[in-house]
């Protein structure tokens, strides 16, 4: 990641399951986004498994 520019992530579900395969990858973005947005309590579930801590 080369910009420092905030950005927002929304979660859809494969991306998760992907994220999941490359989690040092996933664990980096999911600290930079602001905010993460997920499409339902499962995949914000699995992001919080991943690292982040998302607001239900």
């Amino acid at each position: 990641m080369v910009s420092e520019r905030p950005f927002v992530l929304t979660l859809h579900g494969a991306d998760v399951v992907l994220a999941q395969k490359t989690s040092w990858l996933a664990k980096l973005v999911l600290r930079r986004a602001r905010p993460v947005m997920c499409v339902s309590y499962d995949l914000a579930e699995a992001a919080r498994r991943l690292g982040r801590m998302i607001r239900s």
